[in-house]
C-alpha cells in the first residue's frame, strides 16, 4: 500500500480524537476526586457519630476509618489531575491550533 495524503489522514484523525477525549475527562476526573476526597472524610465523621450513638458496632468503626484515611490519597489524585488539566491548557495556548481545513488538504 503506497503511502498517500488520504492514508495519512485516516491514520492521524483518530489520534486527534483520543486526545480531545483526554481532554475532556481529566477535569472531570479531577473533580470526581476532589468531592470524593471532601465527602469520605465527612461519611467516615458520620458514621464515627452513628457508632457512638448505637454502641458496640465494630463495622462502622472501620468503615469511618477507612473512609477517613481514604479522602487524603483521593485529594492528592485530584488536585494531581487539576494540574495537569492546567499544564495542557497552557500548552494549548502556546501552541498555534491548526485549522480543521489542514487537515484535509
Amino acid at each position: 500500500m503506497a503511502l498517500n495524503a488520504h492514508s495519512v489522514k485516516l491514520a492521524v484523525r483518530p489520534r486527534i480524537k483520543r486526545l480531545a477525549g483526554k481532554e475532556q475527562v481529566y477535569p472531570l476526573a479531577a473533580i470526581g476526586l476532589i468531592a470524593a476526597g471532601f465527602l469520605a472524610p465527612l461519611l467516615g465523621l458520620f458514621l464515627f457519630i452513628l457508632k457512638s450513638i448505637i454502641g458496640d458496632a465494630p463495622r462502622l468503626r472501620a468503615v469511618g476509618t477507612v473512609l477517613t484515611i481514604v479522602g487524603i490519597p483521593l485529594l492528592l489524585a485530584g488536585s494531581h489531575l487539576m494540574d495537569l488539566v492546567e499544564r495542557m491548557e497552557a500548552e494549548r495556548d502556546k501552541s498555534p491550533e491548526p485549522k480543521d481545513d489542514q487537515f484535509y488538504e
